[in-house]
């Protein structure tokens, strides 16, 4: 990828990386439909970078 482009979908390693989790809590944010995935072929599943965005404003707390 070029040093300026912007990734709109995300690996689960990337998204949890990007949420600061690990694998399992990723796969159980997946499982339990508290993260939207994007479906590519018949295997491939991605994380929008907007659907992440959504779930950190959905699950923010304001002090």
């Amino acid at each position: 990828m070029k040093p300026n482009q912007t990734r709109y979908l995300h690996t689960i390693k990337e998204a949890a990386e990007l949420l600061g989790v690990g694998r399992t809590t990723m796969y159980d944010l997946l499982n339990s439909g508290l993260l939207r995935v994007t479906k590519i072929g018949t295997r491939g599943i991605r994380i929008s970078d907007d659907e992440l965005k959504r779930y950190i404003a959905e699950n923010s707390e304001s002090r």
